[in-house]
């Protein structure tokens, strides 16, 4: 099995603080539940904030 090249963030303080790193936002949209997400593309920026947590 393959790792996504991408990211789905559901937490807002997440997405603040890969924004905040300069991650690459692809989009924000809404999901089947009407929860919002956020989608990243899997980067050394996402990794290196995904590992420290």
């Amino acid at each position: 099995m393959t790792q996504s090249k991408y990211f789905f963030c559901y937490s807002v303080n997440l997405h603040r603080k890969l924004r905040k790193a300069g991650a690459s936002l692809i989009c924000e949209a809404l999901s089947t539940r009407n929860k919002r997400f956020w989608l990243y593309e899997k980067d050394e920026t996402v990794e290196r904030i995904l590992s420290s947590m």
